[in-house]
């Protein structure tokens, strides 16, 4: 029995001692840039998880500025032989380069889990209970569990606000045309034979972590856990909640149409209605925001004659 296929002491990661030739089962991959802010609760969170099969943690700085490098470092230091970290002193998004890709040739697991540093896991078991789910269904592709919705903008949380509809034990690729994305990415838990053998199909995507959850709904369902495991950050500074509206469904129907085309499932019998979908709720969220906007300039109007007003009738000594 190879170090990899033993079974060990189900422990926190943080009290796993690994040597040279163990071979893990999971990879944890956590993408970060510019989330110092919150690095240390969402490393904490996936030191806590308790497996009985070894792990390696993958942090993938894109050069950030705000000293999330060295908060790794010290985790790197602290846990000797746990971390393999790719630290980038130039930012790679910036450069149009797919943040995706580095997935592929990093870990070495069966398993891949993704977070990013500002998001985090909630159940110290989380890991181990979606591997043991995928090791009893050699079918699936993956497996993902509810979140809550952590808004620092409005300051108003939502536990288990991310959930599927219908709440099933699997879903598919249909669903993903009917439903869009049904997963948060710190929910996920790959299969590593259904990620792609490269990652050419990715050079230019923008939504990338929606293409792989589209190429692994090929090769089998996404089994689901009916339970919170992760909280999804929403805060000023995050890439997918700093904008709303006419500009968040455009992203949606953009990461569609995109995904599509790289799969070449234009095909597909729900596509076309998807993207019409989509077109919709954008067109909606359009005219909506057109309609704040006016109603905020017939205020702002309204201010201005009063303020005018007041001005005609005030001397200015």
């Amino acid at each position: 029995v190879s170090t990899s296929q033993m079974k060990l002491d189900v422990l926190s990661l943080s009290q796993h001692h690994y040597d040279a030739n163990t071979v893990p089962v999971l990879s944890i991959f956590n993408w970060v840039y510019n989330h110092g802010r919150y690095l240390r609760q969402s490393i904490d969170s996936i030191l806590q998880q308790r497996t009985n099969f070894p792990v390696e943690i993958i942090v993938h700085d894109d050069a950030s500025t705000d000293g999330g490098a060295e908060i790794i470092r010290d985790y790197e230091r602290r846990f000797p032989g746990l971390f393999r970290n790719v630290l980038h002193s130039v930012n790679q998004h910036s450069q149009g380069k797919c943040l995706v890709a580095p997935l592929l040739a990093r870990p070495r697991g069966n398993f891949v889990a993704l977070t990013h540093g500002d998001d985090y896991w909630t159940s110290p078991d989380k890991l181990q209970r979606q591997v043991d789910l995928l090791l009893a269904d050699s079918s699936a592709c993956g497996c993902f569990h509810a979140a809550d919705d952590v808004n620092e903008i409005s300051d108003v949380s939502t536990p288990g606000f991310w959930r599927p509809p219908g709440r099933r034990s699997g879903y598919g690729i249909d669903d993903l045309f009917k439903v869009g994305n049904f997963t948060t990415t710190a929910s996920v838990v790959y299969r590593v034979s259904c990620l792609p053998p490269s990652f050419d199909r990715f050079h230019g995507v923008t939504h990338g972590d929606f293409l792989l959850l589209m190429h692994a709904l090929t090769h089998g369902p996404m089994l689901y856990i009916d339970e919170v495991m992760s909280a999804y950050r929403r805060h000023p500074g995050g890439i997918h909640t700093s904008t709303y509206g006419v500009v968040s469904a455009l992203k949606a129907l953009h990461a569609l149409i995109e995904g599509a085309a790289a799969m070449n499932l234009q095909h597909h019998p729900g596509y076309l209605d998807s993207v019409r979908w989509r077109l919709s709720e954008a067109m909606e969220a359009q005219s909506y925001q057109r309609s704040e906007l006016e109603s905020l300039r017939a205020q702002l109007q309204h201010v201005s004659e009063k303020y005018d007003a007041f001005r005609q009738t005030t001397s200015v000594s």
